[in-house]
């Protein structure tokens, strides 16, 4: 299958380094292309299933993430590509490093998947949004698009959700409900 990945408008400069304008830039951008992606995200879905689960729901993760996981493709990572990733590990650390990876084009599907996860977010409670912080630039979610409102200042960085959720794949660890799992424990950080 063909999945066009996306292309920011700053190319491959990394969010960290963006400045405010170029990080406000950036979030219209993406924003913009919600829609766009979603209708990808729905057509890769709709070659192998014929029902329509894009509700919003929580209760539309299950499918939608088990079809994920029983097309995504796993490939075997290089030689070097895992001396590179466990190079300055101890040993005890190794064990854990799978020596497999998602395919680059299952790995864009994952965050179309995420940004779908986060509509669902926003389509629970009306006191959640989109949103981007600039500070602290030591913040992983920094100048990155992410949902907004949680209690405790917390905000929803769904590119890292699926980066953990597809490192589970390659080791194994991954179940068809574990986003819907994850949307309820997200569930209790929604101010009341």
């Amino acid at each position: 299958m063909i999945y066009k990945i996306m292309e920011p408008p700053f190319g491959s400069k990394g969010y960290q380094d963006m400045t405010e304008q170029e990080a406000k830039i950036h979030f219209d951008w993406y924003i913009k292309m919600i829609p766009k992606r979603l209708d990808m995200l729905k057509n890769a879905y709709k070659l192998k299933n014929q029902e329509d689960i894009f509700d919003f729901s929580s209760e539309s993760l299950v499918p939608l993430w088990s079809w994920y996981l029983d097309n995504v493709n796993i490939l075997p990572k290089s030689t070097d590509e895992y001396k590179r990733e466990v190079q300055n590990m101890p040993d005890y650390m190794k064990i854990n490093v799978p020596k497999e990876k998602v395919e680059i084009g299952w790995i864009q599907i994952s965050l179309d998947i995420g940004i779908y996860f986060s509509e669902c977010l926003l389509n629970h409670s009306p006191k959640l949004r989109w949103g981007f912080v600039t500070e602290p630039k030591g913040l992983n979610s920094v100048n990155r698009p992410v949902i907004m409102g949680f209690i405790n200042d917390m905000d929803f960085d769904h590119t890292n959700i699926m980066s953990v959720a597809t490192s589970k794949i390659s080791r194994k660890a991954s179940t068809d409900d574990a986003l819907f799992q994850l949307f309820d424990i997200w569930l209790m950080f929604i101010p009341q």
